[in-house]
């Protein structure tokens, strides 16, 4: 079966107060994920440093489920997806200025880099992607995305 690798990016942005580049509705988050997160098998999330607040909210809730690590600028929690982390990551995903929590996600599956969500929910890369999965993908975001394959 032939497959794509996918990029596309959110064209209705605005900024937060805060310099936050954010979608102006999220509405396609949960539907997204859901989708991704029954294909995954485990979870990188990045957050920039002085981001404390979510990254305390990740240690209290995770630090015995996923590593913690800061590697320069950025600090990470990686490990296996558990369906608390799923249930977190779809239910629970708006900071304080509408924008979603987490600066970078990375899914992979059996090792593989499977997909990411980028700049705070703004721009999504994945790999191996069958036509089928690309469609339905492009079901669940807005219409007026920039959507490419190679």
């Amino acid at each position: 079966m032939n497959t794509a690798n996918i990029y596309f990016e959110i064209n209705e942005l605005e900024y937060t107060d805060s310099g936050y580049r954010i979608s102006v509705s999220y509405s396609f988050w949960k539907p997204l994920m859901n989708y991704i997160l029954a294909m995954s098998d485990s979870i990188e999330i990045r957050c920039w440093n002085d981001e404390k607040e979510v990254i305390n909210e990740l240690k209290e809730r995770f630090l015995t489920e996923l590593v913690y690590k800061v590697e320069r600028n950025e600090t990470v929690f990686s490990g296996a997806l558990t369906p608390k982390i799923a249930e977190y990551l779809t239910s629970n995903f708006l900071g304080k200025e509408n924008q979603l929590k987490w600066f970078s996600l990375f899914f992979h599956r059996k090792g593989r880099f499977l997909f990411s969500s980028e700049h705070n929910g703004t721009e999504f890369v994945g790999y191996d992607f069958n036509t089928e999965q690309i469609e339905t993908i492009k079901k669940r975001m807005p219409n007026n995305i920039n959507f490419h394959t190679w």
